[in-house]
């Protein structure tokens, strides 16, 4: 990661009963980001729905 590149660091939750599904939703977001907003560092930290963070916080530009 470079201090003048954009980067992206996000929690994403994965619907109950797709938790199989995981690996390829991780790699679509990050060929998305790539592709369309041209974000090509993302760490994506995946949590199944059960368990989410009801209190969402966002940092970053609006």
């Amino acid at each position: 990661m470079q201090e003048h590149a954009a980067a992206l660091d996000a929690h994403i939750v994965i619907d109950a009963g797709r938790w199989q599904d995981a690996d390829a939703i991780k790699s679509s977001i990050k060929t998305l980001t790539a592709e369309r907003l041209g974000i090509s560092h993302t760490t994506l930290e995946l949590e199944c729905a059960r368990h989410a963070c009801d209190e969402i916080q966002l940092i970053g530009h609006g």
